[in-house]
Protein backbone atom coordinates (compact mmCIF):
# COMPACT_ATOMS: atom_id res chain seq x y z
CA UNK A 1 0.00 0.00 0.00
CA UNK A 2 1.11 3.57 -0.73
CA UNK A 3 -0.18 6.54 1.26
CA UNK A 4 -0.35 10.20 0.30
CA UNK A 5 -0.45 12.39 3.43
CA UNK A 6 -1.45 16.05 3.24
CA UNK A 7 -1.20 18.39 6.22
CA UNK A 8 -3.05 21.69 6.42
CA UNK A 9 -2.08 24.58 8.67
CA UNK A 10 -4.61 26.40 10.85
CA UNK A 11 -6.91 28.33 8.49
CA UNK A 12 -7.93 31.93 9.09
CA UNK A 13 -11.59 30.85 9.25
CA UNK A 14 -11.75 27.21 10.41
CA UNK A 15 -15.52 26.97 10.03
CA UNK A 16 -15.46 28.17 6.41
CA UNK A 17 -12.46 25.93 5.66
CA UNK A 18 -14.24 22.85 7.04
CA UNK A 19 -17.43 23.62 5.17
CA UNK A 20 -15.62 24.02 1.84
CA UNK A 21 -13.19 21.15 2.39
CA UNK A 22 -15.71 18.53 3.50
CA UNK A 23 -18.61 19.65 1.29
CA UNK A 24 -16.66 20.15 -1.93
CA UNK A 25 -12.98 19.22 -1.81
CA UNK A 26 -13.37 15.71 -0.36
CA UNK A 27 -15.74 14.79 -3.20
CA UNK A 28 -12.82 15.31 -5.60
CA UNK A 29 -11.04 12.32 -4.03
CA UNK A 30 -13.77 9.80 -4.80
CA UNK A 31 -13.08 9.43 -8.54
CA UNK A 32 -9.28 9.11 -8.13
CA UNK A 33 -8.15 5.94 -9.87
CA UNK A 34 -6.92 3.28 -7.49
CA UNK A 35 -8.05 5.02 -4.29
CA UNK A 36 -8.65 2.39 -1.61
CA UNK A 37 -9.39 4.61 1.36
CA UNK A 38 -9.40 8.25 2.44
CA UNK A 39 -9.28 9.37 6.05
CA UNK A 40 -9.26 12.79 7.66
CA UNK A 41 -8.25 13.79 11.16
CA UNK A 42 -7.67 16.85 13.29
CA UNK A 43 -4.72 16.07 15.55
CA UNK A 44 -4.12 17.92 18.78
CA UNK A 45 -0.74 19.30 19.80
CA UNK A 46 0.77 17.63 22.83
CA UNK A 47 3.49 19.60 24.57
CA UNK A 48 5.29 22.51 22.94
CA UNK A 49 4.81 21.50 19.30
CA UNK A 50 2.00 22.69 17.07
CA UNK A 51 -0.09 20.06 15.30
CA UNK A 52 -1.50 20.59 11.82
CA UNK A 53 -5.13 21.68 11.67
CA UNK A 54 -6.15 18.82 9.38
CA UNK A 55 -4.43 15.70 8.06
CA UNK A 56 -5.74 13.88 5.00
CA UNK A 57 -4.48 10.37 4.20
CA UNK A 58 -5.21 8.79 0.84
CA UNK A 59 -4.34 5.11 0.47
CA UNK A 60 -3.58 3.45 -2.84
CA UNK A 61 -2.88 -0.20 -3.64
CA UNK A 62 0.57 0.45 -5.09
CA UNK A 63 2.94 3.05 -6.53
CA UNK A 64 1.37 2.91 -9.98
CA UNK A 65 -2.10 3.66 -8.59
CA UNK A 66 -0.72 6.62 -6.64
CA UNK A 67 1.10 7.93 -9.73
CA UNK A 68 -2.07 7.61 -11.81
CA UNK A 69 -4.06 9.57 -9.22
CA UNK A 70 -1.46 12.34 -9.09
CA UNK A 71 -1.70 12.81 -12.83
Amino acid sequence: MHRLTIQYAEPVDPEAFDRHYFDRHVALCKPLPGLLRASFSKPRALGAGQAPYLVAELDFADAEALKAALR
